[in-house]
């Protein structure tokens, strides 16, 4: 669909990669979101580093000055707060502790025995070497694996110098493990590789800021002096070939003059000189503006040769171009294919790529022991609808499903009508989809009850202390408990709402550490869960990642759905309620308001048919029909348009009733 800007980047790459007609190379370039959580990032690294500086002095040190309040961005405070506390580490432990505290962050995905004395001296040459090609003890992300793959298996359309800005060793680790002959260069200020040559099988990981053996770029001011031979090599190299870059924020170095001068330079019309460059950014758009404004100006400056791609997961990004370029999607027009594949990687791919959900952390090792659904209790909702259709494809591989109602702040008896009339419907969603079993439900208010005074404050503080941790910022804490909303136009929404809505998140993460301890999961590393929600509880989940804590934490979502002209959110739609009181014409209703509002109503018409017809009429195995109108079925989206436009009232009371044979259904009890 087309809010799926993963698919976009995915269906670009692969065509780079296979087209007979391409003839330009593919250049990556890879930043810290590259490796993160698995090496700390910026935010972790400068808690430890201001840690670091104090473990071998009697009294605590001074701590890095405030940000000054110049700095244009939370990307820019982030960075230079950094830059401070290494600062500071050098400053009472010297260059070498610099160094040793460098080694030993990137080693924390090592599962091997490190050499005694980490914690106060910097590895010997031999001591790292050891380790570095000690391939199997390390722990590499999913997509940095599949990335390695796709260079294997297509060595002839992809640069042989991988970039990186990063100090760590994961990349060339990954390559190796996957049979690549790899050398490694880490800049040292104004040097370049030119005097290196390369076999024809080899790769070279070009570190740009330094790697953790010798010295790396810390500070903006070493990062921001002019390297004028390094840029000129790259620009050379970069010349006639797409760019991808991933995991990478953008901030003034090599890599932003090299853009600035070179794309002032080239020439679209000129492909054996241009430079593109496809820009992954894991925010969504709305976040990233107010993240990283400066990048944000870079990509409108520089819109002719720079598009960025909202949204992009590392591991999903990489994981589905591997599986892409192994086997090609059906063509365009056709239908998305049944959900007959077995894996739950596989499953969850075909979500994303067809029927418009997103996804955080799922690869091909994903093998869930629950899917924990959260949600805040109301009255049962389309949206509720589409989650349970994605709940009952996972009940149908055998996972179990735990529906989880935040009941908190909503007082009784109407507390308990609307969670019992939610029940009824998820339980009528799933008898009339076929699932085998329903999901248990659990009650916010009952878990709370159910544990002592003591017991409920110390775990509940526990939890706060993480979620407001040092390394978290206000702005991601506020999103994260949807506290602030970001809207279309890139500002910032503080609805009215009581105080007590910054503890859900908590009350959240209670239920979800509650869940694990049930089903005997918190403490192990082979076990997997699945989040299961909205777009807008992914900065929650995030943060609970960020935590490192065991078992592995994926999310599958329902993308952010476009408002209509209206301007009001699609929850408030008393249309697409269940309980609403006319049914399939209140849905007949909402058709024709979409199709009144071209600007926005097609893309959200799109994902209407997509989920609410023909993503239930698959999950339910044909249990619930496909949508007909005048006796022809209307199999993809591409017909049902046509059909809206030749026939407006009779194709909305067509799909109308399409989705009403499912989200109106009863059980037998309420019959």
């Amino acid at each position: 669909m087309s809010s799926d800007q993963t698919g976009l980047l995915v269906k670009r790459l692969k065509a780079l990669l296979t087209s007979d007609t391409e003839r330009r190379q593919l250049c990556v370039l890879l930043g810290a979101g590259a490796t993160v959580p698995l090496v700390p990032g910026v935010a972790e690294l400068t808690v430890q580093a201001e840690q670091w500086a104090d473990e071998s002095v009697a009294t605590p040190s001074e701590q890095p000055g405030a940000v000054s309040p110049r700095a244009t961005s939370e990307q820019t405070g982030r960075i230079n707060r950094y830059a401070q506390s290494l600062e500071l580490v050098k400053r009472v432990r010297g260059t070498s502790g610099v160094r040793a505290f460098v080694q030993r962050a990137i080693f924390q995905p090592y599962e091997g025995e490190l050499p005694p004395g980490l914690a106060h001296r910097p590895l010997t040459d031999s001591e790292f070497e050891r380790i570095e090609f000690d391939v199997a003890r390390w722990r590499v992300p999913s997509g940095l694996k599949a990335l390695s793959r796709i260079i294997s298996d297509h060595r002839a359309r992809i640069c042989r110098y991988l970039l990186t800005t990063n100090f760590d060793i994961l990349l060339q680790t990954a390559m190796r493990a996957q049979g690549l002959t790899v050398q490694t260069y880490a800049v040292s200020h104004n040097a370049t590789p030119t005097g290196f040559r390369l076999n024809s099988d080899e790769r070279m990981v070009l570190h740009l800021h330094g790697d953790a053996r010798g010295g790396t770029l810390h500070s903006p001011v070493e990062i921001g002096k002019p390297r004028m031979l390094l840029e000129r090599w790259l620009g050379r190299h970069l010349q006639g070939k797409v760019l991808l870059v991933v995991g990478y924020s953008g901030w003034d170095d090599v890599i932003r003059r090299t853009f600035q001068s070179e794309l002032n330079e080239f020439t679209a019309e000129d492909p054996e000189t241009s430079l593109e460059v496809l820009w992954a950014v894991y925010e969504d758009e709305t976040n990233h503006n107010h993240i990283n404004p400066k990048l944000e100006n870079f990509f409108r400056e520089h819109a002719l040769h720079v598009t960025p791609f909202y949204g992009i997961e590392r591991d999903r990004l990489f994981g589905e171009l591997a599986d892409a370029l192994a086997e090609p999607p059906p063509p365009d027009g056709e239908a998305p294919p049944a959900l007959r594949v077995s894996s739950f990687h596989s499953r969850v791919n075909e979500l994303t790529k067809y029927y418009g959900f997103g996804q955080t952390g799922v690869s091909r090792s994903t093998e869930p022991s629950l899917i924990f659904w959260p949600h805040r209790l109301r009255s049962p909702h389309l949206i509720h609808g589409v989650h349970a259709l994605a709940a009952v494809l996972f009940s149908k591989m055998g996972i179990p499903v735990e529906l989880h109602l935040d009941d908190t702040g909503i007082f009784e008896p109407n507390a308990s009508r609307v969670a019992a009339r939610f029940k009824e419907a998820v339980s009528a969603w799933f008898s009339v989809c076929g699932a085998p079993r329903l999901p248990e439900v659990f009650r916010m208010n009952e878990l709370l009850r159910s544990m002592s005074e003591p017991d409920r404050s110390a775990r509940l503080w526990t939890l706060a202390n993480s979620f407001y941790a040092p390394t978290n910022y206000v702005f991601d804490t506020l999103a994260a408990a949807k506290v602030i909303n970001t809207r279309d136009d890139n500002s910032v929404n503080v609805p009215h709402s009581p105080a007590h809505k910054v503890l859900r998140p908590l009350y959240t993460w209670l239920a979800l550490e509650n869940a694990l301890d049930r089903h005997g999961l918190g403490k192990s590393d082979e076990a997997a869960v699945v989040t299961l929600g909205g777009q807008d509880e992914q900065k929650m989940w995030d943060l609970w990642r960020a935590r490192n804590s065991n078992p592995p934490l994926s999310s599958v979502y329902v993308r952010r759905l476009v408002a209509l002209a209206d301007g009001r959110n699609l929850w408030t739609h008393e249309s697409l309620n269940r309980d609403a009181t006319y049914h399939v014409d209140d849905l007949k209703r909402f058709v024709r308001q979409a199709q009144a509002d071209p600007s926005k109503g097609n893309d959200l018409l799109e994902w209407f048919f997509t989920v609410a017809v023909r993503l239930a009429a698959t999950v339910s195995d044909a249990r619930v029909a496909q949508l007909v109108h005048d006796g022809r079925v209307l199999a993809n989206w591409g017909e049902a348009q046509l059909t809206l436009r030749e026939d407006p009232v009779g194709a909305s009371a067509s799909i109308a009733n399409a989705v009403s044979s499912w989200f109106h259904a009863e059980t037998e009890e309420t019959t």
